[in-house]
């Protein structure tokens, strides 16, 4: 499997869950955090990733000082992970696609 590929698929697997859409925030949720900290550390050298784990940080910061909703700071966070899967997506169907010379 390419690197490209499987950086795509994890993003992929790095969505707010369903139950986020809702007014209840995770943000003292430890699996939640431990899991997402794991993925840091994994994939340290992802700085796309590393980028996401980041707002995801800060979205929450921000719903706990009441500054955001969880609705909000979860379209944000789709916003964010949708172009970055798209991204990669692009960047994969270049790799794939081969040049007309």
């Amino acid at each position: 499997m390419t690197r490209l590929r499987r950086a795509l698929m994890i993003v992929c697997l790095l969505v707010l869950p369903a139950y986020a859409q809702q007014e209840e925030s995770h943000c003292h949720d430890p699996a939640v955090w431990a899991d997402w900290n794991e993925k840091a550390a994994k994939w340290r050298e992802d700085k796309e990733f590393q980028a996401l784990h980041a707002l995801r940080i800060g979205l929450y910061v921000k719903v706990e000082h009441g500054h955001l909703t969880v609705d909000e700071a979860t379209a944000i966070f789709e916003n964010a992970r949708n172009t970055l899967i798209q991204k990669r997506r692009e960047k994969r169907q270049e790799q794939e696609t081969p040049s007309a010379s």
